[in-house]
């Protein structure tokens, strides 16, 4: 099954355009699982994530540069600022690296971090056969919506909190 995007561009910030041209070029010969030209992952999990703005959607799209192409942290400075290239950074798993401890560094990063990688395990999840893979991204995907619900209610509970 090809899966065609047709994604205007133009129509999102330069920076934005810029991050698709550099995951489109970093990616350009691998394919999904299911035979799909590998980008169309990354232009899901930012078109789902584009409500949260540009910085959400420029991660989104880079999010797999790192640990799935030849490309570097130091390729990506070149490109972006340091606030994209440190988040893009920290949804990369290093080799050898343990999928929960993974987890863990993102758990322990920004919320932006923690909201593209629900959206990038969200659509993982979409073409996955029931299976030891599946519950790993079920179990992180948990752990992250968890993480994120705890900030938040934190957050409105500081602000609700009287003033003295």
């Amino acid at each position: 099954m090809t899966e065609e995007l047709d994604i205007d561009w133009s129509d999102y910030s330069p920076m934005v355009k810029r991050a698709y041209e550099f995951a489109d070029k970093a990616h350009k010969k691998q394919t999904r699982w299911g035979g799909d030209p590998y980008i169309t992952h990354p232009i899901r999990v930012c078109m789902s994530l584009k409500d949260k703005g540009p910085y959400h959607m420029i991660v989104a799209l880079l999010h797999d540069v790192i640990e799935d192409t030849t490309y570097t942290e130091y390729d990506l400075r070149k490109e972006f600022d340091n606030a994209i290239v440190c988040a893009v950074v920290v949804l990369s798993k290093f080799k050898n690296e343990n999928y929960f401890h993974f987890i863990t560094r993102i758990v322990n990063a920004s919320e932006m971090a923690i909201e593209v990688k629900i959206a990038d395990i969200s659509d993982n999840l979409r073409d996955l056969k029931d299976g030891t893979m599946k519950d790993k991204y079920l179990l992180a995907r948990y752990i992250l919506q968890k993480e994120l619900i705890e900030r938040k209610n934190n957050a409105w509970q500081r602000n609700s909190l009287p003033h003295r």
